[in-house]
């Protein structure tokens, strides 16, 4: 039901196919670490506002089970910590993240990002809010994310947008496709970018018909060098892109490009405090 639910330590989900969702508006709010644990395959967390308050366990969502959907939430952090971490503990198989505002996570430094991919198979990424992080990327695909589907997302204003990386120790993100996203105002790194650590490079990676805006390094595009992956069908923002961003209304101006490139990208989840 709608209300603040504050804990201190970890919620462990632990049951497969559990569901946590948010009943009547507003949504319901759980302030605290969440743990998705190995033996809750299939867990569903959806509707919900997702923060943590405790200092200890401050990231809000550690996922380690296969096939969990994460829909429709609204996830932020109460100081500069990553807000959803993936397969810190094992491979995670089959992940689902769609329709989320993911935001203010990171606020200092570049190590605090939207969605940390450490060791993932086959993840979907897509339709989701993912912006305001100066302390990190939005989607760190390191050291070893494998096939995952970035598409359809707004990014805007991180210190990163999408990077694919590995250790340098033999472990590297590979096959993974960031497709008919609008990627804008990274700094003070690149939209897009790779970084391998000294070791192999990942091999499959593509980046392709997403919408670009930068000032900063390879502006106008943002781009990086693509070690590690391949570039094909991506556009430089032409002119205003978004509704209003300074209010938070991160749907696609119908004039702009980047519409008539990648459609309704964002999609319900493209205004901030809906």
């Amino acid at each position: 039901m709608p209300g603040r639910y504050r804990h201190r330590g970890v919620v462990r989900l632990e049951r497969a196919r559990t569901t946590i969702r948010s009943v009547g508006r507003p949504r319901a709010t759980i302030d605290g670490a969440v743990w998705v644990l190995p033996a809750a395959r299939g867990a569903r967390i959806a509707g919900l506002r997702l923060t943590s308050h405790d200092f200890e366990f401050a990231i809000p969502l550690k996922i380690q089970a296969d096939e969990v959907e994460l829909v429709g939430n609204d996830i932020t952090a109460s100081r500069s910590i990553s807000c959803v971490l993936v397969g810190s503990s094992r491979p995670v198989s089959g992940l689902l993240i769609e329709d989320n505002r993911i935001h203010h996570c990171g606020r200092t430094g570049k190590k605090d990002h939207l969605i940390y991919m450490a060791h993932s198979r086959n993840a979907v990424i897509r339709r989701n809010l993912l912006v305001e992080n100066p302390g990190g990327w939005a989607v760190h695909l390191y050291p070893n994310a494998d096939g995952t589907l970035v598409e359809g997302n707004v990014i805007d204003s991180n210190h990163g947008g999408v990077i694919f990386a590995g250790s340098g120790g033999g472990e590297t993100s590979d096959g993974n496709l960031v497709r008919a996203n609008v990627i804008t105002n990274s700094s003070p790194r690149w939209n897009l970018e790779s970084s391998w650590s000294g070791g192999p490079a990942g091999r499959g990676n593509g980046a392709s018909r997403n919408c670009l805006f930068s000032t900063g390094p390879g502006a106008p595009s943002g781009l990086g060098p693509d070690r590690g992956f391949h570039e094909s069908g991506n556009a430089v923002a032409r002119g205003p892109v978004y509704v209003d961003r300074q209010a938070g209304d991160y749907r696609l101006r119908r004039r702009s490009n980047c519409a008539a490139l990648v459609g309704s990208a964002g999609g319900s989840a493209a205004r901030l405090g809906r």
